[in-house]
């Protein structure tokens, strides 16, 4: 099931974006249990409008082994985002797959957008 925020981005405007670059992140998970890493790939993608450039990121539910492999399928491709027209900084990439690479739910906004819209 959606957020509320995935759920209102599917009114705003598609835009072509570019994959620019493929990096890695961890993260601790674990709530009151044992905490335990978590590694995934990141795409960070671009995009115009005007004059202006803009950026984003979309997490895969991959790891570090696998980051050559997406860099070769995936650097130079172009996915639709979904952007904010009245702040057009925030972005989301609404799919849940990109290529056949999974994409981890609930980390397909930018950056901008999550600082924006705390849960």
């Amino acid at each position: 099931m959606e957020n509320w925020f995935a759920l209102r981005a599917r009114a705003w405007p598609r835009i072509e974006a570019q994959i620019e670059n493929v990096f890695v992140v961890s993260s601790s998970r674990g709530g009151k249990g044992p905490r335990y890493e978590v590694t995934n790939a990141v795409l960070a993608y671009s995009y115009s409008i005007g004059d202006a450039y803009y950026s984003g990121e979309i997490k895969l539910a991959a790891d570090d082994s696998r980051v050559e492999t997406i860099e070769r399928e995936l650097i130079g491709q172009q996915v639709q985002v979904h952007y904010n027209p009245k702040k057009p900084a925030k972005s989301i990439f609404l799919k849940h797959s990109v290529k056949g690479w999974a994409v981890v739910d609930d980390a397909r906004i930018s950056l901008l957008s999550a600082l924006d819209n705390p849960r």
